[in-house]
């Protein structure tokens, strides 16, 4: 065989060999981020999550544009964890949670099932009744803090993990004081879950506050974490 064939023989085998080893890097690394996806999530292909979205105010049948938009973001992570979910509003469903993963969108205002999470298991924060006509009406409240909306220059929501016993699959609440904040919020749970595990674990309780900036401008995805109020949320 010629020198140039054994050079083309090689080159081809050193290309079998080392895109195999990419392939399987790949799939070893997909593997892995699965895996924690599900710890964080408490997502398990065995069981389903349901998702629970808020009502417009003013239309007890309707959902605000951006609520479905983050409906779609906690579905592709309900999809992304293999497991399949339904959809309900609050009056359509009355189960109780721990037995499975639950997603809770919208304020208390929209959404009584989020008001109950609040008032249950997040005795410490709370929202200031909605008053058009006064400055901090929707105002995020979490011991002496307050965090008033400032409309389309900056908006607040609560990002919560909450597990109601030490073997429940987690309960996400995500309450913001607009449609664009549990946006907001829905798309930092899900492009940013691994750096939320590092600092939280896989089995522990969280409540932040998260601050959109200029969502006139910049949309939800400039979406940053204002607060940690674990302690005084869950009265620790």
């Amino acid at each position: 065989m010629s020198s140039i064939a054994v050079n083309i023989a090689i080159g081809i085998f050193t290309s079998i060999i080392t895109g195999s080893l990419v392939w399987s890097w790949q799939r070893i690394k997909r593997l892995q981020q699965k895996g924690r996806h599900g710890a964080f999530f408490g997502l398990s292909a065995a069981r389903a999550c349901v998702i629970i979205i808020g009502q417009q105010m003013n239309n007890p049948f309707g959902v605000q544009r951006s609520d479905v938009r983050a409906l779609v973001e906690v579905a592709s992570i309900a999809n992304d964890g293999g497991v399949e979910f339904q959809i309900f509003q609050p009056d359509q469903f009355q189960g109780g949670i721990g037995s499975q993963v639950e997603f809770c969108i919208g304020g208390p205002f929209s959404n009584h099932r989020a008001a109950g999470h609040m008032a249950t298991y997040l005795p410490g924060v709370s929202f200031t009744p909605y008053n058009r006509e006064l400055p901090d009406s929707i105002a995020i409240v979490a011991g002496g803090s307050e965090f008033i909306r400032e409309p389309n220059l900056r908006e607040y929501v609560i990002l919560a993990r909450v597990f109601p016993n030490p073997s429940a699959r987690p309960l996400f609440l995500i309450a913001g004081q607009t449609g664009v904040t549990n946006l907001a919020a829905a798309h930092f749970l899900r492009s940013r879950f691994e750096e939320m595990s590092r600092a939280h674990g896989v089995e522990r309780a969280f409540c932040l506050v998260l601050r959109v900036e200029r969502p006139d401008v910049y949309g939800h995805e400039s979406v940053h974490v204002a607060s940690d109020v674990t302690e005084i949320a869950f009265g620790s």
